[in-house]
């Protein structure tokens, strides 16, 4: 029975209708009885093959697409129905991305080529540094000016790089960072026709389809993008922006360019070794994160989300499944640029003044909800708008603000967050030393430096300021904290204190916020306005404590008790902490070990270098020597004759002109750290 049936396997199998042994045959259709018997008979017969043969297995073919009986089980083997799956043979579109750019590797050809561009815009402004002392027009003012109107000339990241130093008065005088803040992001369109390729591959369809009317004019036009008015089929008024083409590669090319200037500059010493690292690293953070639309889309969308709590501010609704990392569709806002409002005010325009107002604007209520919307930003909110100037600001005649161009954002950490608002109560105290010391926390961690002069320095700038906000005759812009953030940020400057990304962003957005607030309200009070804000916030805070407290009226949560052993695990951890603590005896250690073993090992491997140097060159020159000799049949070939030859060569003198650059660069670097201050 078993040797019959296994022939008969291997006879249907080599039929051209036999049906497939496994999944879904005849076998496994079977009552459990029957299939369970006959699967066992089946399994005998292909485990136990004849001594010395090998096991013969049934060939799968497949015959379920024909729909036909098999032979053999024509009333088992059949054609069932089925589900039919959902799909479609057009691609379909994956709606979702993912926020991380792709990082691009930029040719090292395009990079000389912007070396090459960089360095021209260098030597035009020095040459023209140079002229203005010859015919006596040098000032730090002129020399702003004219390195504001090369960068405009220079692109996107030269302008980009141009704000981003226009509020580092730790790497620029003052003068240089009030012009380069004027710097506009304008620059001609790119050719409409590219811009409908763009949108149309981030729709994977047609315009038509999807939008009734789209202007072919851009309503702005920046370096990186430009903006334009659509209407959707659904009547929705949209702002379409478009990034613009090889942008990005362009961007990346530069931002490799910058790094290799920067780094061969204090190479060789033309600037203080370290000077450019946290600039370069921001700069490339912040102009990367412009570049990454898909970034800006989701930012846009939480803070429009989390503004819905605060009156005062919102932003656009995202188009999520019409944008890409090319482009953000976005709803339309309707209402006045706060900028078109600052320049009526700067130029005393009472005609536009007046109109602003007869249209319901009340430039002291958009002043105070600008300082609420700061604290708001600081404290409440999961980030801060890191770049909110005025043409980025957008005011409704209910006098609210929403807020656009989400390229540049930042977050306040709990810590910071706690900081900031020690720092707001000393100084509604007018606490300047407590204010000191908060604000030298915010800079942490600390390089060697002298804390007490630098105390004493900030002590000075915060007196400043209060007594301003005191004085009721004092100029709105005594009493904006602009000059007291860029003061500071000099400080830093003058003390080599670096300032991490996120503290920068935090001190920029300020100091604009700021500069916005006291030109629409030049008598606020910011010590009350906080006041005001925290007494609304300290509200809010008692209704969430109660709400928790009402949840745990019948006993702990769960959430508790896991609690309560990550707080025994603590306690046990800051114990041991304490113990090592104690156990750990205390050196301390003589100052200037640091520089001394700086200077040393510096010009040891500064002389072993000019060693190898001059050993290889002795090398070289004698064996071209030797050359001479065995060529030309030199007679008194020795010591006396070989080494006039060496040392009195005019290769010898561009060699040891070689040697005093190399001492020179290397007594560059240590005059450096030894104006640092001493190692503990």
């Amino acid at each position: 029975m078993e040797v019959g049936l296994n022939d008969r396997l291997n006879k249907d199998a080599g039929a051209d209708d036999a049906a497939p042994f496994g999944a879904g045959n005849a076998l496994e259709s079977l009552p459990v009885g029957e299939g369970g018997a006959l699967n066992y008979r089946i399994d005998a017969a292909i485990d136990t093959p004849e001594q010395g043969a090998q096991p013969r297995l049934p060939k799968s073919r497949d015959n379920s697409r024909s729909g036909q009986p098999h032979p053999g089980y024509p009333g088992v083997i059949k054609a069932m129905p089925r589900r039919q799956r959902v799909s479609s043979d057009q691609e379909q579109r994956d709606t979702t991305f993912d926020c991380e750019m792709p990082s691009e590797t930029p040719s090292w050809p395009a990079v000389f080529m912007r070396i090459a561009v960089w360095m021209s815009g260098i030597l035009a402004f020095f040459a023209g540094k140079v002229y203005g002392r010859l015919v006596g027009r040098s000032s730090q003012i002129e020399d702003a000016c004219r390195l504001r109107w090369i960068l405009t000339r220079m692109g996107p990241t030269a302008i980009k790089a141009g704000q981003q130093l226009s509020v580092r008065a730790d790497m620029l005088p003052e003068e240089f960072c009030r012009e380069l803040g004027k710097l506009l992001d304008r620059m001609e369109p790119f050719p409409f026709e590219q811009a409908l390729a763009l949108v149309e591959h981030a729709l994977q369809r047609p315009l038509d389809t999807v939008f009734r009317s789209f202007d072919p004019v851009p309503i702005g036009s920046a370096s990186i993008a430009c903006v334009y008015q659509a209407e959707l089929l659904s009547g929705e008024k949209v702002a379409v922006k478009v990034k613009r083409p090889h942008v990005t590669a362009h961007i990346h090319a530069d931002l490799k360019a910058i790094s290799v200037l920067c780094v061969v500059s204090e190479a060789f010493g033309i600037i203080k070794p370290g000077l450019t690292r946290h600039f370069r690293r921001e700069l490339y953070r912040m102009i990367t994160e412009e570049l990454n639309f898909v970034l800006e889309a989701r930012y846009t969308e939480i803070f429009r989300h989390t503004a819905k709590k605060n009156p005062y501010v919102s932003a656009p609704r995202i188009y999520h499944p019409l944008c890409n990392n090319e482009v953000i569709v976005s709803e339309f806002i309707s209402g006045v640029f706060l900028s078109e409002i600052i320049d009526a005010l700067n130029s005393d325009n009472q005609e536009a003044i007046a109109e602003f107002r007869a249209r319901g604007f009340d430039f002291k209520k958009i002043g105070k909800r600008m300082m609420r919307i700061l604290h708001w930003e600081c404290y409440e909110s999961l980030f801060f708008h890191a770049d909110p100037h005025p043409a980025n600001l957008i005011v409704r005649p209910d006098n609210t603000v929403i807020m656009i161009d989400f390229g540049s954002c930042g977050a306040v950490s709990d810590t910071m967050k706690r900081k900031l608002m020690t720092f707001h109560r000393q100084m509604l105290k007018n606490d300047v030393y407590g204010m000191s010391q908060t604000l030298i926390s915010l800079l942490e961690p600390l390089p060697h430096c002298d804390t007490y002069s630098f105390t004493h320095d900030l002590i000075h700038i915060f007196r400043r300021l209060l007594l301003a906000n005191e004085s009721k005759h004092a100029g709105w812009q005594e009493k904006c904290t602009g000059w007291m953030w860029m003061n500071i940020i000099g400080l830093t400057r003058k003390y080599s204190i670096p300032i991490n990304l996120d503290t920068l962003r935090i001190f920029r957005a300020t100091f604009v916020y700021d500069t916005i607030i006291y030109r629409l309200h030049p008598h606020i009070d910011p010590r009350q306005e906080f006041a005001k804000w925290a007494e609304k916030y300290h509200e809010r805070s008692r209704k969430k404590v109660c709400r928790s407290l009402w949840k745990r009226r019948f006993g702990p949560l769960h959430q508790d008790y896991q609690a309560a052993v990550e707080m025994s695990d603590l306690g046990f951890r800051l114990v041991q902490r304490v113990e090592k603590f104690l156990d750990t005896p205390k050196y301390s250690f003589a100052y200037g070990v640091g520089k001394v073993s700086y200077v040393i090992s510096t010009m040891t491997r500064t002389l072993l270098s000019a060693l190898e140097l001059l050993l290889l060159f002795i090398v070289l020159k004698g064996a071209n020597l030797y050359y001479i000799k065995e060529a030309f049949s030199v007679e008194n070939f020795n010591l006396a004759y070989v080494l006039p030859q060496i040392f009195g060569d005019v290769h010898f003198i561009y060699f040891c002109g070689l040697l005093a650059l190399m001492f020179f660069i290397r007594i560059r670097s240590i005059l450096a750290r030894l104006d640092e201050l001493d190692v503990n």
